[in-house]
């Protein structure tokens, strides 16, 4: 049996703040499905680097030549994902207007800003750190990877067969938050029941 732990309804809304400025963006500033296809490509960088942060506390050296392979595969792996978006998506940056370009940094702020808070909260202060392996760590960063890639897969899908249309990017909004919460519930937020807990459960 399992209990969830006192700042799951907090972390919970975080994520859905975070992933919901990604609708604002659509609703308020026009976004199409290609600049939330590169919002979320810029996110995969985020969870990367929040990782390698992670891993540090791991602390030994081997898991640091590990985490040196992982980077350098990494890299390439998102620079050829950079290809792929850009194919799908059509995006090009400069000709975003000042209104639309602000939203994308404030989208991309508050996503890295839910990371940065989730990694001190449920990783640092709970004391998580000190169970942490490289090996699990490097698990997890593909687990927490796994909105992201469907997001950016069936966004791609979407706009070859849809055009991305306005139900479609909420639908896969919608879907990647929710895609994001069972992570992160499934990651940091339920822990086993003592053997009082469980008597009296």
């Amino acid at each position: 049996m399992w209990r969830s732990r006192s700042g799951t309804w907090t972390a919970v809304a975080r994520l859905v703040f975070a992933n919901a400025l990604t609708l604002v963006g659509v609703v308020l500033v026009g976004w199409d499905a290609g600049v939330v296809l590169f919002l979320y490509w810029v996110e995969c960088a985020i969870v990367a680097v929040v990782s390698v942060a992670k891993i540090r506390h791991a602390g030994s050296v081997r898991g640091f030549v590990k985490t040196a392979f992982f980077l350098g595969g990494y890299a390439w792996c998102w620079w050829i994902y950079s290809k792929f978006v850009a194919f799908f998506s059509g995006i090009e940056l400069t000709s975003l207007g000042l209104l639309s370009l602000a939203m994308l940094l404030l989208s991309a702020g508050s996503l890295a800003a839910n990371h940065v808070v989730s990694y001190r909260q449920d990783f640092l202060e709970s004391g998580e750190f000190r169970q942490a392996t490289t090996n699990s760590l490097l698990v997890k960063l593909f687990l927490h990877l796994a909105p992201l890639n469907f997001a950016i897969i069936a966004g791609a899908v979407g706009i070859a067969f849809y055009g991305g249309a306005y139900w479609m990017i909420w639908t896969l909004v919608t879907l990647k938050t929710l895609l994001d919460i069972l992570v992160h519930v499934w990651d940091h937020d339920w822990i086993p029941l003592s053997a009082d807990e469980r008597y009296t459960a």
